[in-house]
């Protein structure tokens, strides 16, 4: 029986190879945009997995009862209550099972910094609780405050209930994102990485208010993702890669990255927020358009408050190089092998975003 098999770019006829962790995963074949493509009967071509990861999205829990055991009238009920055709589902199912290892992680880095948000400490010195085995003599001689109690650590509670951190991922998709895909799978990866940062900030508005927008030789700034209406459901997101995918097939050539940065960190600090964040990436051949990292750089510091962060789909590694060598130390990430570009920026936004991740 034939599967259907996401891709995104025109060109040679072929499967879709995305691993579900893309680390070191062959770039995908080309196909037509968006268009399920049949396998080839080959023994390479196994099924593509869609396991979830623990504590996964509201999406990711809802494409669950589309898991393998549904009968098909059931499959058909359950796609007709989300709006979905069965293509839709097969193609959202795709594209999650590449980044499913990647949400896992991040939003279990999320998850932790908000427990850690919660955590009560003991308060030593009170006059009701637990006896405090250290304030045992000054019990015998009468004292009052010789109890402890578990209360929530002032410190951690204050920054519990600061202002949610604003966010802004600028996203490339300039013609040159579709035509060099069938070359290397960049515009898959961009479209995988969509799915990662949706499907991961799924619940945590409160804490995270985000936008997505393009850019490319048309415009520096093309809304996906207005700030507070992020997609609620797989056919909302599926619908944003499709717009992500039909505007780098049709817009003129052209460059942008400069000017979306600016217009980036500008926007993100335009509200009051705790932190404020901007990631770029491009795939932008400066030397061509006349730019330069001092430039993007200047970009990336203009607002103090703002930690920018740009992330280079390097077709020429030397250039990129330079361009990242030029940047503010850390601020500046090259990806020559765009398997990695989701590790990339999964790693980018979580030392960023929670840095303390890793610490009990």
């Amino acid at each position: 029986m034939k599967d259907a098999s996401f891709a995104v770019a025109g060109g040679a006829e072929g499967p879709a190879n995305v691993a579900p962790d893309d680390a070191g995963a062959p770039a995908p074949a080309p196909a037509e945009a968006l268009e399920p493509t049949p396998r080839r009967a080959e023994k390479r071509d196994g099924p593509i997995r869609t396991g979830e990861p623990a504590g996964g999205s509201k999406a990711a829990e809802a494409g669950a009862a589309l898991k393998a055991g549904l009968g098909a009238d059931d499959r058909r009920r359950t796609l007709h209550q989300m709006q979905m055709t069965e293509r839709d589902a097969r193609q959202y199912e795709q594209l999650y099972a590449a980044v499913a290892g990647q949400v896992g992680t991040l939003r279990a880095a999320l998850a932790g910094r908000e427990a850690r948000e919660r955590e009560r400490s003991w308060r030593r010195l009170q006059t009701q609780g637990e006896l405090d085995e250290l304030m045992l003599v000054d019990a015998v001689a009468g004292a009052a405050n010789v109890y402890k109690r578990r209360l929530p650590d002032p410190e951690i509670n204050a920054a519990a209930a600061r202002l949610p951190k604003r966010l802004q991922f600028v996203l490339d998709i300039s013609g040159s994102m579709y035509t060099y895909n069938r070359l290397d799978g960049r515009l898959t990866r961009a479209v995988q990485a969509l799915v990662m940062v949706l499907e991961a900030l799924d619940g945590f508005e409160g804490k995270y208010e985000y936008s997505v927008v393009g850019h490319s030789g048309a415009a520096p700034a093309v809304r996906l993702v207005p700030w507070g209406a992020p997609p609620a459901t797989r056919l909302e997101r599926l619908k944003l890669v499709r717009k992500m995918v039909e505007h780098s097939k049709s817009c003129k050539s052209g460059d942008h990255t400069l000017r979306a940065c600016e217009r980036a960190v500008a926007d993100v600090a335009s509200r009051a927020a705790d932190e404020y964040f901007v990631f770029l990436l491009s795939d932008a051949d400066f030397g061509r358009y006349d730019l330069s990292g001092r430039a993007l750089g200047a970009a990336m510091t203009s607002d103090q408050r703002v930690s920018a962060y740009a992330l280079f789909i390097a077709s020429n590694f030397e250039a990129a190089e330079q361009i990242r060598e030029e940047l503010p130390p850390g601020r500046g990430f090259s990806c020559y092998d765009t398997s990695m570009l989701l590790a990339t920026l999964r790693d980018i936004f979580q030392a960023s975003i929670v840095p303390d991740a890793g610490r009990g």
